[in-house]
């Protein structure tokens, strides 16, 4: 995500989506300027600087002193992000565009949000299907009452790990409920749940299924369904966003009483999702816009993962999302990797 070429997938990814990674977004914008790269690995940093014509670095703290960017992607493994968050901020730094999750526990993501908020900037998180126009044409149609009242949002996103996959599976309940929820009752696989101490998860584990309950009575859920769809229930019908924004579709209750009614988008164009997070979040770093993801938000979606693994724990029950105790951690470990 930080500067592999979109090309890589070329054929994979429906219209939206390109240019994906953080250094082609850059290259996108008009009157943006990408001035360095960093890796810890010499080797890495100095390809990819010879690939954009950008300066290369190992060190972030060089690269923070020499090209004192305004504006920093933070693409690394999620243990790395809070020390490179904090130096950056402390550095200047006045937006950052961090991959997902922004942390492995709620205390962390409280005190990096807490730092953004005291230096006076925007943070925003790879989260991109919200910035994607597939999805938030779905929010735009549910928000015109397209499908009557909201009921249910369901995921389909596939058995995956938690913090390798589902920070986007909560972020998009956070996005078409518009709050966050109350409790979460979920179900890990017990296999893939490695318990290092009473607070501490060493492990990314596998999430079979979690239900979450959001004010006004509406539920969100994550299910094993594979194929990255995501399906609203209203009373008066449904909106489906298909194979990752390939298509949306609404079906809307007619005078049978059935949801035969159908209205249909594809190829929305404009720009892609990577890009327009960016461009949004430096347009709120300079007044001129609100985040298109905000702290509350950020900090929601970390209570969220967290209360999965907490309602695991207490026996695959309803838990309160104010229950969660902030140090719970979950390294998002597989193998030598973490998410």
């Amino acid at each position: 995500m930080g500067a592999a070429p979109t090309a890589r997938l070329a054929g994979k990814l429906p219209p939206g989506w390109a240019p994906l990674s953080h250094a082609e977004a850059v290259q996108s914008l008009e009157g943006w300027e990408l001035v360095g790269l960093c890796d810890s690995q010499t080797q890495t940093a100095q390809k990819w600087g010879a690939h954009y014509g950008a300066p290369a670095y190992d060190s972030v703290e060089i690269l923070l002193a020499e090209a004192r960017p305004d504006f920093l992607c933070v693409a690394t493994r999620t243990p790395a992000k809070k020390a490179i968050i904090e130096t950056a901020l402390s550095a200047g730094v006045r937006a950052l565009y961090v991959e997902k999750p922004v942390a492995t526990s709620i205390d962390d993501a409280q005190a990096i949000l807490r730092l953004a908020q005291e230096k006076g900037a925007s943070l925003a998180l790879g989260v991109n299907r919200r910035y994607h126009p597939v999805y938030r044409q779905a929010r735009e149609w549910l928000r015109q009452g397209e499908i009557g009242d909201l009921v249910e949002i369901t995921i389909e996103h596939g058995r995956s790990a938690l913090l390798w996959s589902h920070p986007h599976s909560v972020d998009l309940l956070l996005f078409f409920a518009g709050a966050a929820p109350q409790s979460v009752q979920a179900v890990l696989d017990p296999e893939t749940v490695v318990w290092e101490s009473e607070m501490r998860v060493d492990s990314d584990p596998v999430v079979e299924n979690a239900c979450f309950r959001f004010p006004g009575g509406v539920t969100g859920l994550i299910t094993r369904s594979g194929g990255l769809n995501v399906r609203l229930a209203g009373t008066r019908g449904t909106i489906a966003v298909g194979a990752d924004g390939s298509y949306l579709e609404a079906r809307k209750q007619g005078a049978s009483g059935y949801f035969l009614e159908t209205r249909t988008a594809q190829s929305l164009g404009g720009t892609g999702a990577t890009a327009t997070a960016l461009a949004e979040t430096w347009r709120a770093a300079q007044g001129q816009g609100e985040m298109p993801l905000s702290p509350g938000e950020i900090l929601a979606s970390t209570q969220m993962l967290l209360g999965i693994v907490w309602s695991a724990r207490e026996g695959n029950g309803p838990v309160s999302l104010t229950a969660v105790p902030s140090a719970l951690t979950v390294t998002g470990r597989s193998g030598t990797l973490y998410a």
